[in-house]
């Protein structure tokens, strides 16, 4: 899909079914520097909604988490478990 085309659809998928490199916190709130109050690391990036001053905050780790149970995958529970806890 070209940028083009990505950018008219009202949602996006940041991480594939594989990898998962990225980790978005959705923030019901529009206390957009509530994570600097908290003490929480910053994110790489932040988007606010315009209509309501809701946001979401985006965190790149450093090495994507794989996400498969295949054989060759070596992918690890701690990890996978870090996602799930973030993502409840």
């Amino acid at each position: 899909m070209s940028k083009r085309a990505a950018l008219a659809q009202p949602y996006i998928q940041i991480n594939g079914p594989s990898w998962k490199g990225v980790i978005v916190v959705d923030c019901d709130h529009t206390e957009t520097l509530l994570w600097h109050d908290r003490r929480a690391p910053q994110p790489n990036w932040i988007v606010i909604s315009q209509r309501t001053g809701r946001h979401h905050l985006g965190y790149v780790i450093d090495a994507p988490v794989s996400w498969t149970d295949a054989p060759w995958s070596n992918a690890r529970e701690a990890p996978q478990a870090l996602f799930k806890r973030v993502r409840a």
